[in-house]
């Protein structure tokens, strides 16, 4: 049986940031949602997660899932009640600003306006207008391709679970692919809706995003008090 506990990490070295980032580039790789948000560069995916993980763990929830060794297996990115990703000048200056530099003109238009934009009417229509600013908001969720499927997502979800209810709020997670979907439904979240975007535009004009990821779909997951099980199986969310 594997064995393991879960952390919050609130100061991460660089070498635990390090690890972090790698885990995510394993666990994401392939990931057509993940293509998209880099703008169809694939060489765009590190500094994003490095961006995602500092941001985190300055102003949001950085927990994670580790092994007797201090080996991080899973990890969790979450902003509780009244917060959210890259929403600060200090959050975005831990390499977001740079990640957005690297980025086409046209990219960064769809990154600042219309993808903000599009998420906000849709989490608004589906939550209410303060959805999800009250609710603790998943941006990412990775395991190590190693250890998936023997519980480890699962723990990090049912840690924030817990201290989710105990204020009578909820969890909220867009899932991007059909995979991940079939894994929310079985672990207990409550499907909400469907949401299409068009893609990004590419950082690289000679390299566009590939036709299969022409369109962006956010599946909406929201869990509410004991609707999560405490054992399951989870993989990698966006």
């Amino acid at each position: 049986m594997l064995g393991f506990s879960i952390r919050l990490l609130k100061e991460p070295t660089v070498i635990q940031i390090d690890e972090a980032v790698s885990l995510c580039l394993r666990a994401y790789e392939g990931d057509e949602g993940l293509e998209c948000l880099v703008c169809g560069d694939m060489s765009l995916a590190e500094p994003l997660f490095r961006a995602m993980v500092r941001a985190t763990a300055l102003e949001g929830e950085f927990y994670v899932a580790v092994n007797d060794s201090e080996k991080i297996l899973g990890l969790g990115l979450w902003f509780g009640p009244g917060k959210d990703l890259f929403s600060t000048e200090q959050q975005r200056n831990l390499g977001f600003n740079d990640f957005l530099g690297r980025l086409s003109p046209e990219a960064q238009t769809w990154w600042t306006q219309t993808y903000p934009a599009k998420m906000g009417e849709f989490l608004s229509y589906h939550l209410g207008p303060q959805g999800k600013s009250n609710s603790y908001y998943l941006n990412c969720l990775a395991t190590d391709p190693t250890f998936q499927r023997r519980g480890v997502a699962t723990q990090i979800v049912e840690t924030v679970f817990q201290k989710a209810i105990a204020i009578e709020n909820r969890l909220v997670l867009i899932a991007t692919n059909a995979k991940t979907v079939c894994l929310d439904c079985g672990v207990g979240m409550r499907y909400k809706a469907d949401h299409k975007c068009r893609v990004n535009p590419s950082s690289r004009p000679d390299k566009p995003p590939s036709a299969d990821v022409s369109q962006v779909i956010g599946t909406l997951y929201t869990g509410f008090k004991y609707e999560l099980p405490a054992s399951g199986t989870w993989l990698t969310l966006a």
